[in-house]
């Protein structure tokens, strides 16, 4: 269905915070000696059907203005349509694929990307990653800057 959201038409995506919430209490990994995660690229992950993706969070003790978290989008699939409250920073682990971002008059914008790029949305864009690969798995690192110094759950993938 689509519908108008910002003043651009595209599908209307309910951001469910709650949802979100009790998926990092479930999901969230504390870092080695507070510092650390090792073999990210392996770290065990979890379904998100809010994203239609998987992903686990990480806990680094007295780090108060970033999140981190890994997330992967199966061979094929898209995330969910949706925006961020902060500005987010995505490493590429594996694979290959795209984001479409949306600017703020509906304008498209396509960003390729694969293993070893680094790339950004900016806050409150909406935007959708997919994984172009046919037969593996694209995990993304997200690093996300919360400028209210106040981590609001944000995504991914």
């Amino acid at each position: 269905m689509i519908s108008l959201v910002d003043g651009i038409d595209m599908p209307k995506i309910c951001d469910d915070e709650e949802a979100l919430d009790a998926f990092m209490r479930a999901h969230t990994y504390p870092a080695e000696d507070g510092l650390l995660v090792k073999q990210l690229v392996h770290h065990p992950v979890h379904a998100r059907s809010d994203r239609g993706n998987a992903a686990a969070y990480f806990r680094f003790p007295g780090l108060e203005a970033l999140e981190a978290h890994v997330s992967e989008l199966p061979a094929g699939a898209s995330a969910t349509l949706h925006r961020h409250s902060c500005e987010a920073l995505f490493y590429v682990l594996k694979g290959q694929g795209y984001t479409v971002i949306h600017d703020e008059r509906g304008a498209e914008r396509r960003i390729e990307w694969k293993k070893g790029d680094l790339f950004f949305t900016p806050i409150l864009v909406w935007h959708q990653h997919v994984n172009a690969s046919a037969n593996s798995m694209a995990p993304i690192s997200g690093d996300y800057h919360d400028s209210s110094h106040e981590i609001i759950g944000c995504m991914v993938h």
